[in-house]
């Protein structure tokens, strides 16, 4: 018995020695295991796993973690955290000239060290505190949180609100709690995340984030099942994840949006063509009625004040047409009540307003005593001027400048400038292109022919002009990052090297230099007029006369016009202009005549050339106002016939019926921004060259539609280059090249 017994207890101590030999030989294997796999991967994992659940924005940073983190072959970057879950050291107590940085893992650094990311190189170069708010797997939705949270707690004097082209637009309408969760402190996408169960046991949470074994073993794992039972599931933060789009993606985007663009630009000049072409009815038809109101009360024998028939030069019509203003068309920053209306001064209008009420108590009177069909008339025509006048309003009161270019992140953009102006601070666009939108070699690492990539620049460009147009600063990195280029981005991956932030740096820091963009409101400045509702009361002009040429002038403007029969002795060359113009010039030439158009008054210095065969004649501002100077032989610096744009011009008018036989009415400038824009397409073409407001052209970067005929001008002032041509000058709330 006692044999047995002793038998037993040897037997337990020998499992129990085999067990624990096993258990400590597992373990020690697992440590050589780990330990070889740390050498492997060096201590570094690749990718962020140190994220925790957030119910608004899916994850946050753990404030205080660190990490090595090294993938696709590229160096070990050293990652931390401060207390406010931000990368990089503790940050200082709120105040002073902070720059808040939002967006994703690009924002973030993510491959490079954190003095090496454009936040830290912005501080830098810029000598302000700069937050990096960047988190990898966040979109617009977190990306706005963030700004929203951090002006509340910080206070940030600039906001730069950074797009990445590889995934923000796919993001858009996704918030990151809807795509992504969080597993042992990685960031697991949420559709996949729901397909595993996860099955907690003590230790869980640091094998899983810190083990380098249980991470090549999940993986091989994950890599097995995939295929048969998961899906795409991957682990990591913005590596290692698919995007919610690809560049074949943003490809069928880009070509989506470019047929969008087309479709809301028609729908747009059509909305812009019915408001122009109910306007020009009312004002000619309003300007008809004040020329019939003035003669009826004539006859009657109603006259306006001396002292405001003296303020407005004798003429007629303008008191009327004073009388129909308020003062809120002196500071009114839209389209303005009517051009004729906003030169007119607070004491004009209300002297123009007692007119019009004394006018009406008149011609009562004079109804109610005698029953003159004039004054009956008369009041008549004023209910009719009353109603014209309201309906002139009204399509003053719509929209006089539309955006010209949309996109999905648009409104996120608007929402946050809001948020920046109702606090004093600035904000600031940065879009970051995918690599391969960069350059063609980028395709090599991924071991794919390159893609024809064109397609995506619409994106890019409906993104930054729409911020502009909304008076957001914009900046489209594609250029800085070629400059840059090799060596921009990471082996075998989106991310940018040290070499690309810092290039994105550089020229975020010469953006944040230049004053915000400032789009012209749309209304004119005191003093000009539409050409189109002035020309209704045009004038010959006496003493500026050539033969052949006809000038004419209507509120400011100037328009000269010359044509030559088929067997004149001279052919017209072309109108050069040396001088003047108030930046609002037309010139265009045609086999047979030529026409210069601008706007001016007298004093102002203007010097125009008149090109012929046999002679050159300039037409300049003299003591004695407009005269033409003796003609000149021709030299090798002048105009010698109609350009190919005027050519075509000269065609496109012809193919839509716009051209009379000698072209007296016509009015029109042969723009190159305008074929630049509109190409072969003769209608829209032919409304640009008119100056017409529903078919601007599209201006380069740093220049903005303005003056009357909405050309092309460079934006100047504090930051921005000196006017290459012209003076700076301030037009409709905006700084610009006249």
């Amino acid at each position: 018995m006692r044999d047995r017994v002793s038998l037993a207890r040897v037997s337990r101590r020998l499992v129990a020695r085999r067990t624990g030999q096993v258990v400590a030989g597992l373990i020690i294997g697992a440590a050589i295991a780990e330990g070889a796999f740390w050498i492997r991967d060096r201590g570094a994992f690749p990718h962020v796993n140190f994220y925790v659940a957030d119910e608004q924005l899916g994850v946050r940073l753990r404030p205080g973690a660190t990490e090595r983190i090294s993938f696709g072959g590229n160096p070990i970057t050293h990652v931390r955290i401060n207390r406010d879950g931000t990368r990089g050291g503790d940050l200082p107590a709120p105040g002073g000239n902070e720059i808040l940085l939002v967006g994703d893992s690009q924002t973030f650094g993510l491959g490079v060290e954190e003095t090496d990311a454009f936040a830290a190189r912005l501080g830098q170069l810029t000598g302000r505190p700069v937050v990096n708010g960047g988190v990898p797997t966040y979109g617009p939705d977190e990306y706005d949180a963030v700004v929203e949270e951090m002006m509340a707690r910080r206070h940030p004097k600039t906001v730069v609100y950074v797009v990445n082209m590889a995934n923000d637009l796919f993001e858009a309408n996704r918030p990151n709690r809807d795509r992504h969760a969080v597993w042992d402190g990685w960031a697991v996408r949420k559709d996949d995340a729901a397909a595993v169960p996860q099955r907690w046991f003590p230790g869980r949470g640091f094998l899983y984030s810190q083990s380098h074994l249980v991470f090549a073993l999940r993986k091989i794992w994950f890599e097995r099942h995939s295929a048969e039972e998961l899906g795409p599931l991957r682990l990591g933060a913005e590596h290692g994840f698919a995007s919610e789009g690809n560049w074949t993606d943003l490809i069928n985007v880009g070509k989506s949006a470019g047929t969008a663009r087309s479709h809301a630009s028609t729908a747009r000049h059509d909305q812009i063509r019915k408001l122009e072409t109910e306007r020009s009815e009312v004002t000619k038809a309003t300007f008809e009625i004040e020329g019939k109101i003035q003669s009826t009360a004539y006859q009657a024998g109603i006259q306006p004040p001396t002292e405001l028939d003296e303020q407005l030069n004798g003429d007629p019509v303008a008191t009327l047409q004073a009388a129909r203003s308020t003062i809120g068309d002196i500071v009114a920053v839209d389209e303005g009540e009517s051009a004729r209306a906003v030169a007119v001064t607070a004491d004009i209008i209300k002297r123009a307003a007692e007119y019009r009420r004394d006018l009406e108590k008149e011609l009562k009177k004079v109804k109610e005593s005698d029953k003159r069909d004039n004054a009956t008339e008369a009041l008549g025509l004023l209910k009719d001027w009353d109603a014209q006048v309201a309906k002139l309003r009204r399509i003053d009161a719509s929209p006089a400048r539309m955006l010209r270019h949309s996109s999905p992140l648009l409104p996120h953009v608007e929402k946050i400038k809001a948020l920046c102006q109702a606090n004093g601070a600035r904000l600031v666009l940065l879009v970051l292109p995918l690599d391969v939108m960069v350059s063609d070699r980028e395709w090599a690492k991924y071991g794919a022919p390159p893609q024809d990539m064109s397609a995506t620049a619409v994106l890019v460009d409906d993104l930054t002009r729409a911020s502009e147009e909304i008076g957001v600063s914009a900046l489209d990195a594609t250029a800085a990052l070629g400059a840059a280029e090799p060596g921009a981005f990471l082996n075998h991956d989106l991310h940018m090297t040290a070499k690309g932030h810092d290039a994105v740096a550089r020229a975020l820091a010469a953006t944040l230099n230049q004053s915000p963009p400032s789009i012209p409101t749309g209304a004119l400045p005191e003093g000009r007029t539409r050409f189109q509702d002035a020309w209704f009361d045009h004038r010959s002009i006496h003493g500026v006369y050539i033969k052949g040429c006809d000038a004419t002038e209507a509120a400011e403007w100037l328009r000269i016009y010359c044509f030559v029969g088929r067997k004149a002795p001279a052919r017209p060359l072309g109108v050069k202009v040396i001088q003047g113009g108030r930046g609002d010039v037309m010139t265009f030439t045609m086999p047979r005549a030529m026409l210069f158009m601008a706007a001016y008054k007298p004093g102002d210095k203007l010097a125009v050339d008149f090109a012929w065969s046999d002679r050159v004649q300039r037409l300049e501002e003299t003591d004695k106002g407009l005269k033409f100077r003796p003609g000149r032989p021709p030299t090798a610096d002048d105009p010698t016939g109609p350009t190919p744009l005027e050519t075509k011009l000269f065609a496109c008018l012809k193919e839509t019926k716009q051209m009379d036989e000698a072209g007296y009415k016509l009015m029109v400038g042969a723009e190159p921004d305008c074929e630049r824009t509109y190409g072969d397409d003769c209608e829209r073409l032919v409304e640009c060259a008119k100056g017409d407001p529903a078919s601007p052209p599209d201006c380069p970067r740093g220049s903005v539609n303005a003056g009357v005929l909405g050309r092309c001008h460079a934006l100047c002032g504090p930051g921005r280059p000196a006017c290459a041509h012209g003076a700076c000058v301030d037009w409709s709330g905006a700084q610009i090249c006249e």
